[in-house]
């Protein structure tokens, strides 16, 4: 390709991913590098959640357990294959199993 047809660096942002694109000439190559800007909010509410026990309330027809950031799920979904393609009752007995191992931890909320 000719210098001029390559794509320029910038950041492109959809309200909860941003894009990075950044280009490498001498490979001839286009990267991307994305975020989730509000991970971080996500992940500190969860551990503010965790320290007060009882600020979140159980609804009568479940208790909330996790709050997993959307770039962590696309993760978890490549990791466990099963959330992408299991039934209903195999993700059901994914997350049980899930919530007990120490890997949940940043995204309990209780």
């Amino acid at each position: 390709m000719k210098g001029d047809q390559f794509v320029r660096d910038h950041v492109v942002a959809d309200g909860v991913f941003e894009a990075e694109f950044k280009t490498q000439k001498s490979e001839g190559r286009l990267y991307r590098h994305l975020t989730q800007p509000s991970r971080n909010i996500i992940l500190s509410r969860n551990a503010e959640l965790r320290k007060n026990p009882g600020s979140i309330k159980d609804l009568s027809f479940g208790r909330f357990h996790l709050s997993i950031p959307l770039i962590d799920y696309e993760v978890l979904k490549v990791k466990y294959p099963v959330l992408k393609n299991g039934s209903n009752a195999e993700r059901t007995a994914f997350y049980k199993r899930f919530i007990r191992s120490t890997e949940s931890i940043p995204f309990r909320v209780q």
